[in-house]
């Protein structure tokens, strides 16, 4: 994460700074540096997200477009696949 030294004020509520402060301290940041960690992990789940979304639009648009579809069969294959592959890492 790139940390910048420009200065921002961001109003929150007491109660979440409050939290904040303790998860920080917890967490060997201070409550700057803290906040600026949560703030880039949830923009960047937010623009996964929001790409997710747009992907999921332009599928469906594909599909009312063509019709086409993918077959039960290789939706099955493939989540067999992912699913070998997350137990060979549990066995890591």
């Amino acid at each position: 994460m790139a940390m910048s030294n420009a200065s921002k004020t961001l109003a929150i509520d007491p109660d979440l700074h409050t939290r904040l402060k303790a998860l920080a301290e917890k967490s060997g940041l201070s409550a700057d540096q803290f906040a600026a960690a949560v703030l880039e992990t949830h923009a960047e789940e937010e623009e996964a997200l929001q790409e997710e979304k747009f992907d999921e639009h332009q599928r469906w648009q594909r599909y009312l477009e063509t019709g086409q579809t993918v077959p039960a069969s290789k939706i099955r294959s493939k989540l067999r696949a992912y699913a070998a592959d997350a137990a060979a890492r549990l066995e890591m």
